[in-house]
């Protein structure tokens, strides 16, 4: 395998171990390597080699835990779990070592890159490390592995391959044979000795000998010599020796082959050395570059960097080696050939290794000036000092003075780079003046001398210069300075003027305005002071310019400065222009005009027949100015002609109000009359222009008053303050054209100049109230002839509403009352516009009220437009308490309700009352009457009242007063009227009780025999309570409550009439009240009918009375025929006839041993059973209730069945699939039930509410918990059956909540009525062989449980309900069916969508099939509810029960042989009769019933 297949890349070795073979029990552990590297040849074998590792004889059964591959050494490392190392070759898999490294367990192994070995930890924790000794291993392979029989042929391959110590004398062997051989490069599977000699690490091989053998061989024609084959399988595997690389190279430049030098430099193939340099550097001085680098010739790389012209990689290159050379000579020679060069080279040298220069910059100077090289010079010294040090002061020196002498210019250029500071600046000074460079010579003096002796060449220096030189001069010296330039040179004006021009803020402006002056240089200080002007705040140096330029001639600026500037002393600016007597006066006009010397101005020109000037002023200049023109012109005694031609020209720019000032001032307004006629006839609408045309039409009287009415421009303050001392009534005209503005002014010339009737108008049509309040203010002494005139003259006057309205205001404003009743009546009292006014007549009535109560009245009589409603409420109300003018009000205005409130509440008088009623005969009147006479006791005259005003609202107070006074005849007239006007049971209830009270009992009868809401019961006992058994009779009979009525019998002695009600009320304690009565009158016939009624309980004959003597005979003869009274024995059984005849003992052993005895009365709290179905009125005898309740029961059994038969076709499987219909059932059982018994609900209730909820919710458990079962699987057969399950449920219920006791035989029934239900239910649980159907069979069996434990909980409260009081069955089942409704609504989704079935006709039957059996079921269902509460009534809730079981049987019959698709199994017809055998055992058990505590006590 060749070495290239040994990278890791390229291969990868897999241990198998624990190979099963062999013996059970012994495994061994093979060693597989392979070389996985695809497309290696596609002729070439892929190396595989495969070995069996035998482990140690101590650990046979060890086994590998680490296997890792040394690339460096070419062996394997492998670990096992008993600590062994083993080692392999690579190349065969043989066993190099194996020894034990660990006494512990490895568990963890890794391989080391840098030793070439492997590192491992075993289970105590140590980390330990393997790794070859390269300097032993081929010895060890050779010497210790004798057992090895090609030992020598791999310790030679891993020497050869991965270059290991050891095997020399091998390597020299295999040269020497192969070289023998002439197997010089290797045939077929032979290495060559070319290639044993460039394997062998050691360097034996390579030796100039060697060379030598190779070069003495002669190549075979056509090939190539073996020396060139030794040479390339050397570069092939490893780096040329010096001796080596000399002999390959030196053939190849000799060919010119830089290719392949290049080739192997860069491959690094060759060991460079001074010879082979020296070889090279003809061929190429880049390579031998290269080469000396490598070898570190410095000199030579110093020479070869010169010859390439890289000057600057010299010193890079010296600095890197630390080389010291001769660089001086160096220099010298490169400045003759490449002075270019040596500059860069000595600029190199300078900047030295980490800042020390490697040449002293002196010796560089000289070097290169003593070639006249000043330019390379200047570029090396500009490099060198440009760090400007105090100790290169000589070198800046003589830098500049070598240029200043030779280059001027460049000299110039380095000064002005100003890199250099410390050279001598006088010396360098003195060569610039000599070299004509001013400039620089100035910078470098500083003597005084020096500096004026240069600044006569000003002219050679630029103007900047200068400028910025003075800014380093004291202000002093650049005055002097100054000064020697202008007396030097006139021409120095313009640089003189820049510079005072930039420095006259230090310099001082005046003092260079002096310095000019002193040479009388007018234009110097024009254009200095030209160009500082507009910053300079100074009045001087704004006088001085205009002196400066009007002497310069320069007029147009004269002019802007006067005009534009604002700094200047105008005074001296003045007096100057006046005096200089401009030919142009209008630098003159335009300072007088800025600053207000107009008559200065007029007068100077005037003066000086400049009359155009005047024009050209007052026309262009400043028009504004032209009243103060005229007004001097005027003073000054002008033709009138002018001046009105002047204003003429200036028009309407002319403002009005300064010039009628002027010309008012001077009395002169006549004269420019004509002026303002222009204007107004120009349209101008200047209020002061106005205000001079209405001034000189007063003084002229030139039609005022039109002017003063008709103008609307003028001011109406001035004018009429103006009008105030000439003409009050024009000042008035004024005044009242402002309308509001001059308010004040007028009503002061009106009230002092009297006026009066002027201002009440003005007030008057003003309508202001802050003007009102002005005048009516009591501090005015004019008021009263103010108030005068209003009312008398202004107000009449007015046909504005407004106008008036806003008078009135202003005088309730003033809070001037009597003046306000005045000026009212003035208004609406004496036929004017506004006598029917509302307003006006509201608030005279009003303010009569609030201030003189005596003429109301007078008022209310003769106006009729006032609110009188309103006004009625304020004469009320405090303080003012004026009741009889509000009562005259209200019945002026028709409200007579109010007015008799009036009467009532303020007033306080019932006869005035009493005549205003009869008199308005207004029911509302009558009804506010009588409730004033209720409220004062006066219940006869109130209930007239009422009737006349046929109101009923209150009949409770009235009621309540009647029977407090007892004025029942008084109340019967009114609740006669009061139930016609509103429909309440009391009003019918109090009618009913004031009949028997008035013993009107006719009346009485006749009305609760018609139409009534009273509640009869509730009147009936209240007058028994009283004692008024007659009518308390008549009412219980009309009911009726039997009860009662018995009792009002006995209470009249009516003892036969009380046997019959009794009948009726077949009630215990009725039957116990007559029978005590009759037996206390010695109506004994009727005593015993009563007793014969009684014993049928045993429970109340001990309570029947105390016997004496008298009665002992009757009352034996009562139990003997009682103990053969069959409906005593009914349903009672052995125990019940004991039980008379153990009472029976009992009473007679009493009656021997008791001489007197009491009758107790029932107890009068109880109630009727409400037995009403017991129509035999017979005195002795009343039919038993035996044939009623076989009756019941026939028609229940019937009827149920009936009922059952649609109910199961409805609900069952077979044709249809309908199953969950129930819900629809239900609905209509409910609403069938509230139809058939809707006359309940306009009865008053025998029970109340909350019994009505209790059985409706047993109703509605029932009826949910069973149509939620029939929506299961559960059979139908199963489910008639369980029905019977009530009995069960019942007498769980008794025990429980009435803690009843039953005997042993009803206990066996029992039993045997819950194993036939858990019969039943398994073959229903079963009957299904579905797990689902049978989950739902079971969970509609608990269903049908809660059923009938909801059924008979509401069973056992009507049982105790029909034991203490009347339970009319129509209510029972109204209430049942109303409150049960909401329930059955809630299933609404299901409800609908089986109507929907049924409509469509989906159903087997078709339409109306369906229907007609809802129904059949809904009417059979009705007459079994009505049938089982008749029962229950008259029996017991155990007896009802009894007969449902008994129907449910016959039911179970029916559906199994005539409607079940199949016959029930066996265990359901067992199921079956074993309940039929406990219900009919329970039925013939003794009844060992005892009833609860709570149950006996109720």
């Amino acid at each position: 395998m060749s070495t290239s297949t040994m990278v890791v890349s390229d291969a990868e070795f897999l241990p198998s171990r624990n190979e099963r073979r062999g013996q059970v029990g012994q495994t061994a552990t093979k060693l597989h390597i392979m070389d996985i590297l695809k497309n290696r040849g596609e002729s070439a074998t892929p190396f595989k080699v495969q070995q069996e590792i035998a482990m140690p004889p101590e650990a046979p059964t060890d086994f590998a835990v680490g296997l890792h591959l040394s690339e460096k050494h070419g062996v394997v490392f492998m670990i096992t779990k008993a600590g062994f190392l083993f080692m392999f070759d690579i190349g065969t898999g043989t066993m190099l070592v194996r020894s034990r490294v660990s006494q512990e367990t490895v568990f963890i192994t890794v391989g080391s890159a840098l030793t070439g070995g492997i590192i491992f930890v075993n289970k105590r924790g140590a980390v330990m490390s393997a790794k070859v000794n390269e300097t032993a291993i081929v010895n060890y392979i050779m010497n210790q592995l004798v057992q090895i029989p090609n030992r020598q042929d791999i310790a030679f391959t891993m020497a050869r391959r991965f270059g290991l110590p050891g095997a020399d004398e091998l390597f020299q062997r295999q040269f020497n044979q192969l070289f023998a051989s002439g197997d010089y490069k290797g045939v077929a599977l032979s290495h060559g000795a070319a290639l044993i000699a460039a394997q062998c690490k050691s360097g034996l091989l390579r030796t100039p000998q060697t060379i030598q053998q190779f070069k003495s061989v002669q190549a075979p024609p056509g090939q190539s010599s073996p020396i060139l084959h030794y040479f390339s399988t050397l570069l092939e595997h490893n780096k040329l020796n010096a001796l080596e690389s000399v002999e390959l190279v030196r053939p190849v430049v000799q060919q010119g082959r830089r290719e392949l030098i290049e080739k192997w430099l860069k491959e690094d193939k060759l060991e460079c050395t001074e010879e082979l340099g020296d070889i090279v550097r003809p061929l190429e001085t880049k390579f031998a570059l290269s080469i000396y680098l490598r070898a570190q010739i410095h000199q030579k790389v110093i020479q070869c960097f010169v010859e390439l012209g890289q000057i600057d990689q010299i010193v890079a290159y010296v600095k890197r080696v630390g080389y010291q050379a001769d660089y001086t000579q160096l220099l010298q020679n490169m400045v003759a050939t490449n002075p270019e060069g040596a500059t860069n080279f000595a600029k190199s040298l300078l900047e030295g290794q980490n800042g020390v220069p490697l040449i002293d910059i002196n010796q560089v100077v000289k070097v290169f000036m003593d070639q006249n090289r000043l330019q390379e010079t200047t570029s090396i010294l500009l490099d060198a000092l440009k760090a400007n040090k105090p100790d290169q002061a000589h070198l800046q020196t003589q830098l500049l003075a070598m240029n200043l002498q030779q280059a001027p210019k460049v000299a110039e250029a380095i000064l002005q780079m100003n890199m250099f500071t410390h050279y001598d600046r006088a010396y360098i000074g003195q060569l610039c003046e000599k070299a004509g460079l001013m400039q620089w010579a100035m910078e470098h003096y500083t003597d005084g001398t020096d500096l004026k002796r240069v600044m006569m060449h000003a002219h050679q220096m630029t103007p900047e210069f200068l400028i910025q030189y003075f800014s380093r001069l004291s202000p002093e010296t650049a005055l002097e300075c100054l000064t020697d330039l202008m007396r030097h040179n006139r021409q120095n004006l313009q640089v003189a003027v820049k510079v005072a021009i930039q420095y006259h803020e230090q310099i001082g402006a005046v003092k260079i305005v002096d310095m000019f002056e002193s040479f009388g240089s007018n234009e110097g200080i024009f254009y200095f002071l030209g160009a500082i002007l507009n910053t300079s705040t100074d009045p001087d140096v704004h006088f001085k310019y205009i002196q400066a330029a009007s002497r310069v001639g320069n007029m147009q600026e004269v002019e802007r400065v006067c005009r534009e500037s604002q700094v200047y002393d105008p005074t001296a600016v003045k007096n100057f222009l006046k005096e200089a007597k401009l030919p142009d006066p209008r630098p003159l006009i335009y300072v007088c005009d800025l600053h207000d010397f107009v008559e200065e101005l007029t007068d100077y020109l005037y003066k000086n027949s400049l009359m155009k000037y005047i024009e050209v002023y007052v026309v262009k200049v400043n028009p504004l100015k032209c009243p103060q023109v005229i007004g001097s012109l005027i003073d000054l005694d002008c033709s009138e002609d002018f001046i009105k031609t002047l204003l003429q020209n200036v028009r309407a720019a002319c403002p009005a109000e300064p010039l009628v000032e002027q010309i008012e001032k001077r009395n002169r307004l006549r004269l420019i009359l004509p002026w303002l006629e222009a204007r107004v006839a120009e349209g101008n609408q200047d209020p002061h222009l106005h205000n001079a045309m209405a001034k000189i039409l007063i003084d002229t009287n030139r039609e005022p008053e039109n002017f003063l009415k008709t103008n609307a421009f003028y001011d109406s303050k001035i004018v009429g303050k103006y009008c105030e001392d000439r003409d009050p009534h024009l000042a008035y005209t004024a005044y009242k054209r402002a309308w509001g503005s001059c308010d004040e002014q007028l009503v002061d010339v009106t009230n002092r100049n009297g006026l009066f009737r002027l201002q009440a108008r003005y007030l008057v049509e003003r309508q202001s109230p802050d003007l009102w309040a002005l005048v009516l203010t009591p501090d005015n002494q004019y008021r009263r002839n103010v108030i005068d005139q209003v009312v008398s003259t202004a107000l009449p006057e007015s046909t504005n509403a407004d106008e008036v309205s806003a008078t009135v205001k202003a005088f309730i404003s003033a809070d001037l009352p009597t003046e306000l009743i005045e000026l009212l009546e003035k208004i609406v009292l004496h036929n004017s516009d506004f006598s029917k006014n509302r307003n006006l007549q509201n608030l005279l009535v009003l303010t009569a009220i609030k201030a003189d109560k005596a003429r109301v009245m007078d008022y209310i009589n003769r106006l009729d437009n006032y609110d009188g409603p309103e006004i009625a409420k304020i004469a009320l109300g405090d303080p003012y308490g004026l009741y009889e003018e509000a009562f005259l009000i209200y019945k002026k205005c028709g409200q007579n309700a109010e007015a008799m409130d009036v009467l009532l509440e303020n007033i306080n008088s019932l006869e005035r009352a009493q005549e205003f009623a009869a008199r308005i005969n207004d029911k509302t009147v009558w009804y506010k009457l009588g409730k004033a006479q209720l409220e004062n006791g006066s219940v006869p005259e109130s209930v007239d009242s009422y009737l006349k005003s046929e109101d009923a609202t209150d009949y409770l107070e009235v009621i309540q007063a009647a029977e407090r006074e007892e004025n029942y005849e008084e109340l019967v007239r009114y609740l006669t009227m009061a139930r016609t006007k509103v429909k309440d049971s009391q009003i019918d209830g109090e009618l009913v009780y004031a009949y028997a009270k008035t013993e009107r009992l006719s009346d009485m009868e006749e009305f609760i025999s018609g139409t009534n809401t009273a509640n009869i019961q509730a009147v009936g006992d209240r007058l028994y309570d009283e004692k008024f058994y007659k009518a308390a009779k008549i009412l219980y009979a009309s009911i009726p409550n039997n009860g009662r009525l018995a009792s009002c019998h006995v209470q009249l002695g009516e003892y036969t009439q009380a046997v019959e009600a009794a009948k009726k009320a077949n009630n215990p304690k009725t039957w116990q009240e007559v029978n005590l009565a009759c037996v206390k009158a010695e109506q004994f016939r009727c005593a015993e009918i009563a007793g014969q009624h009684i014993i049928v309980h045993p429970d109340h004959l001990e309570e029947n009375a105390v016997l004496n003597s008298k009665i002992s005979k009757a009352l034996m003869q009562l139990l003997e025929s009682g103990l053969g009274n069959e409906r005593a024995n009914l349903g009672r059984g052995l125990h019940g006839r004991m039980g008379a005849r153990a009472k029976l003992v009992a009473v007679c052993g009493r009656t021997r041993n008791e001489t007197d005895s009491t009758i107790d009365t029932a107890d009068e709290d109880s109630t009727t059973d409400g037995n009403e179905e017991c129509e035999d009125l017979e005195l002795l005898s009343c039919p038993s209730p035996t044939s009623d309740a076989g009756l019941l029961v026939f028609l229940c059994i019937a009827c149920g069945c009936s009922c059952q038969a649609p109910y199961e076709v409805l609900n069952t499987k077979a044709g249809t699939v309908d199953k969950g219909c129930a819900h629809l059932i239900s609905l209509a059982e409910h609403i069938f039930g509230l139809v058939v018994t809707l006359r309940s609900a306009f009865r008053s209730r025998q029970l109340p509410l909350q019994w009505h909820i209790c059985l409706a919710a047993g109703s509605v458990g029932y009826t949910q918990l069973q149509n939620i079962a029939l929506g299961t699987q559960l059979p139908t057969l199963v489910l008639i059956t369980i029905k019977n399950g009530n009995l069960l449920a019942n007498v769980f219920l008794g025990k429980l909540l009435l803690h009843r006791q039953y005997g042993l035989q009803q206990l066996v029934a029992v039993v045997l009525l819950s194993l036939g239900l858990i019969l039943v239910s398994l073959a229903g649980a079963v009957g299904d062989n579905t797990t689902e159907n049978g989950h739902s069979c079971v969970l509609g069996i608990i269903l049908l449980a809660g059923a009938l434990l909801s059924r008979a909980a509401g069973g056992l409260v009507q049982e105790q309900l029909s034991r203490t009081r009347t339970v009319p069955v129509e209510e029972l089942l109204f209430f049942r069916s109303l409150l049960g409704l909401p329930a059955v609504l809630l299933q609404y989704k299901s409800i609908s969508t089986h109507s929907r079935q049924w409509f469509a006709g989906e159903i087997m039957f078709g339409w109306p099939g369906p229907w007609v059996l809802l129904a059949l079921n809904t009417v059979m269902d009705y007459v079994t509810r009505v049938g089982i509460t008749l029962l229950i009534e008259r029996t017991s809730a155990l007896t009802a029960n009894l007969v449902l079981t008994f129907q449910r049987f016959v039911s179970f019959i029916i559906s199994a042989v005539l409607l079940s698709p199949e016959l029930p199994s066996k265990s359901l017809w067992l199921g079956a009769l074993v309940v039929l055998a406990g219900t009919l055992l329970y039925a013939v058990a003794p009844a060992d019933v005892k009833g609860s505590p709570k149950e006996k006590s109720a």
